[in-house]
């Protein structure tokens, strides 16, 4: 792979036995945001997971980050309630 090119590769959805696609860092710069940019992107990988057979996309915001939140809460996203993410940074 030549510079700046970046390799996708699904994860498992071992519930439903299917691909799943975690959306790292979705981030906006702020010149851009207030214009649709965002939007456009949860679109486009929606997109993605439907080409790709997917069951399942996820992403992680911070907290405290209210104007993402509705936004996904907007375009269909649901907030899990069951589980709680744990990290451990090395």
């Amino acid at each position: 792979m030549g510079p700046g090119s970046q390799r996708r590769v699904p994860t498992l959805d071992s519930i439903a036995l299917a691909r799943s696609w975690i959306l790292h860092d979705l981030y906006v710069a702020p010149v851009f945001r207030r214009r649709g940019v965002a939007r456009m992107l949860l679109r486009e990988a929606r997109a993605l997971g439907l080409r790709t057979g997917a069951s399942l996309l996820t992403l992680s915001t911070g907290i405290d980050n209210v104007s993402a939140q509705t936004l996904y809460e907007d375009e269909g996203w649901g907030r899990d309630d069951a589980y709680y993410s744990y990290d451990l940074h090395l």
